[in-house]
């Protein structure tokens, strides 16, 4: 998989850097105010629903597919000081504007139970190359550490 991210992230058909904050925890309890805080098991359960669910939205499901599986390579992020957060590189269609498929990304988000109303979308601008190379090492923050291999999707260079 990190070699096929390696080729994937020269790649101009990413052309989208999204960032989703998250929920740090949930009330279970209204009464006595109880908290669930977030897992790093349930930042990869959210990453691979919201995979899933912007796919389905896209191109329909595996048995009635329209076009293409777009590519999905998702970084998480948490410190002490910051909230946890995805950084994704995706592809937008064409076919779309940038405004339907920031939307389409906020309904999908929006209707999972980690993420936060907090989601940002730009384009990666290849003409330049700064945009592009920028939002990949700041997703990556100087390593792979952040990558969820489990939530991304990646096909091997053959994107039609």
């Amino acid at each position: 998989m990190r070699n096929e991210l390696a080729i994937w992230l020269n790649s101009p058909l990413l052309n989208t850097f999204s960032t989703i904050t998250l929920k740090q925890g949930i009330q279970v309890h209204e009464q006595n105010q109880q908290w669930f805080r977030i897992t790093p098991e349930l930042v990869v359960k959210t990453a691979r629903h919201l995979r899933d669910r912007v796919t389905k939205a896209l191109v329909g499901t595996s048995s009635y597919r329209r076009g293409y599986r777009p590519p999905f390579i998702v970084f998480h992020h948490y410190d002490e000081d910051v909230r946890h957060h995805l950084h994704i590189v995706h592809h937008k269609p064409d076919a779309m504007d940038r405004l339907e498929f920031e939307m389409l990304l906020v309904r999908v988000a929006q209707k999972l139970e980690w993420t936060h109303k907090q989601i940002h979308s730009v384009a990666i601008d290849y003409a330049d190359g700064k945009n592009a190379f920028h939002c990949i090492k700041y997703g990556m923050k100087e390593s792979l550490d952040g990558f969820v291999p489990e939530a991304s999707f990646i096909d091997n260079g053959n994107f039609h």
